[in-house]
């Protein structure tokens, strides 16, 4: 077989200084391959694909065009940034790249290293997960922080500035760093949509389960790797939540973990909440907006529009029969009651939505009152003032009868009623603006007082580290009845509504004076 010369051309080719390579920041000269060491427990890898073949041949035909990045340290240079090159280099059968080098700390050589190799097309899970991790250690080593945030938070913050992302999203791959590589390469698997084959050992695992097995130990992770190797079935999500319940009871035998893999998907076939409950529940949090973004947008803009606007929910009593609870977080939309829990994807909940316009069932629930209420025949005793009110919730039905109901009790202390007054949304929606997207919710006290909380949603705000999404803004009025000698600490009288018209102060002040009963325990439930 004939073997291929390569001739090196005699002029060196020419060298382009990266951005920040300025003078007085690092010196420009050829540095042997063989004095080039990899920068210790390197996050990001250097695939042998055909991208790196591709680099490969231009760097034999044109030459290293880009110096790498390198600091010198034991008896040679640690490579900052760079590392395709310098592997590529040696597949083009070059012996020395050109470099600068610039002298670093360890914390200031693992910053540069991880802020160089970010800007990548193409970053695995593991790769943020880890080089995350190693820079907000080194971060955190250089001690610098913003004020009276702490140094976790200061360097999330930094980190998802740099990265583009939010400070949640940086903690969620924090928090994956604690993985084994064993179900880091699972997750990578998923990214990359490889097709899983037990035979071979290959499997994919999707990130949310692999948040929730992150607080296992190395060793139980271990061990569970064992079982799902042995078993050829990796955890689904409820699985997952069943291993670490098992963890935390110390539990998690491998008996335990080869009955939870080998058991069918409860939640799938028997779910904790009846249909009707799960619509009520959507319906909790009606937004006029969705029903125009529902007919005019896109069904992958529909999804996004639910999100945003069920991410910062919360119910209560006022709407469902039962207590209940429910958050939006990232990963869905969680709905609690009676000790039971369900979560919802975002894009279960904009389908089942869609279908509840489709159906003309996507009413706020004070029209739903109001048109039942219409159309149910009056009895003798009921009035048309009665069937006026939009949601006044049963406690201040209660307080405003004869006989009190011995639920009823007083608030004790400044906590809770300070407590009272942040769970207004309890008190049941007064009055809504959907376009404006503002609603109201009133508590009438039995001395013919009336409490009014106003919320909005405010839009983000970019110089707030911790206001970079919309969030929910409550503004408080006091209406106190004729006669009612009650005033502010400047004098000022509360006898009709005026946005942001008494502070969370005057009211707790008002509530300690008058002492009304109320229905409302400090834990925030309202007894049934």
């Amino acid at each position: 077989m004939a073997k291929i010369a390569f001739t090196v051309p005699n002029a060196a080719a020419p060298v382009v200084l990266p951005v920040g390579a300025g003078l007085g920041e690092g010196i420009v000269e050829t540095v042997p391959l063989d004095k080039i060491h990899t920068f210790p427990n390197h996050p990001f890898l250097v695939l042998e694909n055909a991208d790196l073949q591709q680099l490969a041949d231009s760097i034999r035909d044109h030459g290293v065009q880009e110096p790498v990045t390198l600091r010198p340290a034991n008896h040679g240079y640690e490579l900052l940034s760079g590392h395709r090159r310098c592997r590529a280099a040696e597949l083009a059968g070059l012996t020395s790249v050109p470099a600068i080098i610039r002298p670093m700390t360890d914390d200031e050589a693992t910053v540069y290293m991880v802020d160089a190799n970010l800007h990548r097309p193409h970053i695995l899970p593991s790769e943020k997960a880890k080089s995350y991790r190693m820079k907000m250690d080194a971060l955190r080593h250089q001690g610098k922080r913003i004020g009276s945030e702490s140094s976790e938070s200061w360097s999330a913050n930094q980190i998802a500035q740099d990265a583009g992302e939010s400070s949640r999203q940086v903690y969620r791959y924090v928090r994956l760093s604690n993985l084994i590589d064993r179900f880091l390469e699972m997750v990578d698997n998923k990214e990359q949509k490889v097709m899983p084959n037990p035979n071979d050992m290959v499997f994919v695992m999707p990130i949310n389960v692999a948040l929730t097995l992150a607080d296992l130990t190395e060793e139980q992770q271990y061990l569970l790797f064992d079982c799902i190797c042995r078993t050829g079935k990796v955890p689904t999500l409820s699985q997952s939540m069943d291993l670490h319940d098992g963890a935390k009871n110390d539990a998690l035998t491998d008996d335990f973990i080869s009955s939870v893999l080998n058991e069918k998907e409860k939640k799938a076939e028997e779910p904790p909440f009846a249909k009707s409950f799960i619509d009520a529940s959507l319906l909790s949090w009606y937004s006029a907006l969705l029903e125009n973004s529902y007919k005019t947008k896109p069904k992958a803009e529909f999804v996004k529009s639910v999100t945003r606007e069920y991410r910062h929910c919360s119910s209560s009593a006022s709407v469902l029969s039962i207590w209940t609870s429910i958050h939006g977080q990232s990963d869905g939309l969680y709905i609690r009651a009676q000790g039971k829990k369900m979560r919802l994807t975002w894009t279960r909940v904009a389908n089942r939505i869609g279908e509840l316009i489709e159906q003309g069932k996507y009413i706020s629930p004070c029209e739903k009152k109001k048109s039942d209420s219409t159309s149910a025949p009056m009895s003798k005793n009921t009035s048309a003032e009665s069937d006026s009110k939009l949601c006044d919730t049963v406690s201040q039905s209660d307080s405003q009868s004869e006989n009190l109901n011995t639920s009823l009790r007083q608030l004790r202390n400044r906590n809770e009623r300070e407590a009272f007054l942040e769970a207004y949304q309890q008190w049941g929606v007064w009055k809504e603006i959907p376009e404006l997207r503002v609603r109201f919710y009133k508590y009438d006290l039995p001395n013919g007082a009336r409490i009014i909380a106003q919320t909005y949603v405010h839009p983000p705000v970019s110089y707030y580290k911790h206001r970079t999404e919309e969030y929910i803004v409550a503004e408080y009025a006091l209406i106190v009845p004729e006669g009612d000698d009650f005033h502010g600490a400047y004098g000022q009288e509360y006898t009709y509504y005026r946005p942001n018209g008494a502070s969370k102060t005057v009211l707790i002040e008002y509530l300690t004076t008058k002492k009304p009963l109320v229905r409302f325990e400090p834990n925030g439930r309202e007894e049934s």
